[in-house]
């Protein structure tokens, strides 16, 4: 292992180690490497061109090149090889295997917040007040940038990419760019020892890094973006992006085990700063952070992440044949490899049984990967007041219950357009076989048939009849005396067993209130049309 420069300096912070990168001179002409943030912008964007990933840089005025932290008074580098072996990144020093880091989460953290910014803009059709340095900073469409992956340089390369505008790939290209961070932190940051593929005893920094690693990793953007792609409720989407979520789990495997960053990284509320505040700016712009709010921890996200695969594991394995193809298999290592990541597993099962399933036929190939699938899913997406039982053995087999949100005329039975039942006049959202999800029909129901005035959402309502002056129609009072007999009166006196629970509580909670409703109903019925 590398050993460490000898001056006994601490960095507790972020901000420590930065003074001590802006007080670091060249050994031959005492010019400072970093003066201001442009200068580690550059170090990364020379990376991003396909340089060696490393602590040396380039004196601007002698040009000689040397480690930043010890002078290459170290000795030989330790290399570690990155992407299946295409890439690789070098340390000689504790201290320059920091500054990797450093420089590393920094330019993450520029072209992430550009990314908002530009997200941002595109929604307000606007571009200016840019609040991102675009002089010498990363360079977010240089050819160079799609070198590290493989892939050809310069701009010819980048023009032909340029008539690729579609937002998948776009997030193609965004998720090369963060696999590769994810897969060189999972390396740099110090290891706690879990890691089969160490080749060799663990180092100084290992054992005892510096407690600035994780000030910096808490006050970068990159748990942010680990956030964000924990938080994704579809399965069958993180399995297209499995390089990506596998770089990702190899980095949580080191920062969210080692006792220097699992409190703060994991455990710990997360603090977000607003889009313009990153670990470059706190650290060489002299930023404030200010006003900054909290989001769920890094655990929390992986539980509902680790809930899903769980639940696809388990129906996987009574149910083999769905899974033997290539797509299972991939989908059923990353739910394992995203299992393995958490030791705490809360699922609760639902069993039912089902009268209904008298004709059985033979499932369509998929068919039943595709309900599990989207079952995990719901574990996760659904919205407020929607219920969802399932056979445990029979995943084609559900129940499902709606509570009404308040203002809701009536629940009952209704002929939906976004099924394909429509068939003449204008036509709404229709059902996309293969594409729309189960989750996506419920949500519908409650936000667009569950409402203050469901017929107003029929496609070629208002070219028919019009729009309504004021107060509810003939069809919504109707509605509501159904909802009082039907949904509320026998739900209240003999709920059906199966939702009994559900129900009894629904009633408890919310009795005043619908009594209070159904009094306004009852007066406005009485009133002249």
């Amino acid at each position: 292992s590398a050993p460490t420069t000898s001056n006994a300096i601490v960095f507790d912070t972020y901000s420590d180690f930065a003074r001590y990168l802006q007080h670091r001179k060249c050994p031959s002409c005492s010019t400072g490497f970093i003066k201001r943030s442009d200068d580690v912008d550059a170090i990364f964007k020379v990376w991003l061109s396909g340089a060696a990933i490393n602590s040396q840089v380039k004196c601007s005025q002698c040009l000689k090149s040397t480690c930043i932290a010890c002078f290459d008074k170290a000795g030989a580098p330790t290399e570690k090889l990155v992407n299946s072996g295409r890439n690789k990144v070098s340390w000689c020093c504790s201290r320059g295997r920091l500054f990797t880091i450093f420089v590393m989460l920094c330019g993450f953290d520029q072209k992430y917040c550009s990314d908002k910014y530009n997200e941002a803009s595109a929604h307000n059709g606007s571009k200016s007040n840019r609040p991102i340095n675009s002089g010498t900073g990363v360079g977010y469409g240089s050819g160079g940038f799609l070198g590290m992956f493989g892939r050809p340089q310069g701009q010819q390369s980048y023009a032909e990419d340029a008539g690729k505008k579609t937002a998948e790939t776009a997030e193609r290209r965004s998720d090369r760019f963060d696999q590769m961070i994810f897969s060189f932190l999972a390396v740099l940051c110090p290891s706690p020892g879990n890691d089969h593929n160490d080749d060799g005893p663990l180092g100084s920094f290992d054992i005892q890094p510096p407690k600035a690693v994780a000030s910096m990793l808490v006050h970068s953007k990159i748990l942010a973006k680990a956030a964000e792609l924990l938080r994704n409720d579809s399965l069958e989407n993180v399995t297209q992006r499995s390089d990506l979520y596998m770089a990702l789990i190899r980095f949580l495997k080191r920062v969210g085990v080692h006792s220097i960053s699992k409190q703060e990284v994991m455990y710990t509320d997360r603090v977000v700063f607003p889009d313009t505040v990153n670990l470059l700016t706190l650290a060489l712009k002299s930023t404030t952070a200010g006003t900054a709010s909290t989001a769920s921890p890094l655990a929390e996200c992986l539980r509902k992440l680790n809930l899903q695969s769980s639940m696809m594991i388990r129906n996987a394995q009574r149910l083999r044949t769905e899974f033997t193809d290539v797509r299972g298999q991939d989908m059923l290592w990353l739910c394992r490899e995203i299992s393995d990541l958490s030791s705490h597993l809360c699922i609760e099962q639902w069993y039912i049984l089902i009268n209904e399933a008298r004709a059985l036929r033979q499932s369509p190939p998929g068919r039943i990967r595709r309900l599990i699938t989207e079952i995990t899913s719901l574990k996760t997406g659904l919205s407020s007041g929607i219920y969802v039982k399932h056979a445990i053995s029979r995943p084609d087999m559900m129940k499902i219950l709606i509570v009404g949100p308040e203002g809701t005329p009536y629940e009952n039975v209704v002929c939906l357009s976004l099924l394909g039942t429509w068939f003449s006049g204008a036509k709404g959202e229709e059902w996309q076989p293969g594409v729309s999800t189960i989750l996506q029909v419920l949500i519908s129901i409650q936000a667009m048939i569950l409402c203050e005035d469901p017929e107003n959402n029929e496609p070629g309502y208002a070219a028919r009849y019009g729009r309504r002056l004021a107060g509810p129609s003939a069809y919504t009072m109707s509605a509501r005396s159904l909802t009082v007999v039907y949904a509320i009166r026998n739900w209240a006196n003999q709920p059906p067993a199966l939702w009994k629970d559900i129900a009894e509580a629904h009633f408890k909670r919310t009795a005043n209130k619908i009594l209070q409703t159904a009094e306004r109903w009852a007066k406005e019925s009485r009133q002249p049309s």
